[in-house]
């Protein structure tokens, strides 16, 4: 087991978004879906992350009271996921004959939990 020390990086305060326009009727945003890889902790390798604006927490939308605000959400993620999937669950197609299924999983502890 890795046991990391803790409090050793400050914690991550992230940017602010700059809008792509501001008038006097609404305040318009683009935000990108991203991979990238991001430090999550200075004694780990950096993480392969999908995150808005390639990190993790995203960018901070700064908004006033009563401002109308369009944000416009870009994915720009790949097809395929970097972690494995499991299509047998939520009610995904399953097999060849196109019938949709429901099931869940559940997996128990140890005996006495």
């Amino acid at each position: 087991m890795v046991t990391l020390q803790k409090y050793l990086d400050r914690l991550p305060i992230p940017p602010t978004l700059k809008p792509k326009y501001r008038n006097r009727n609404e305040t318009f945003y683009q935000v990108r879906m991203l991979q990238a890889y991001q430090s999550l902790h200075r004694e780990l390798p950096d993480t392969l992350i999908w995150g808005y604006e390639g990190m993790y927490p995203g960018p901070v939308i700064d908004v006033r009271r009563n401002e109308k605000v369009l944000i416009k959400w870009e994915n720009h993620l790949p097809r395929k996921h970097f972690l494995p999937v499991d299509r047998t669950l939520h009610g995904v197609e399953v097999g060849s004959g196109g019938a949709n299924r429901r099931s869940s999983s559940w997996c128990p502890g140890p005996t006495g939990e």
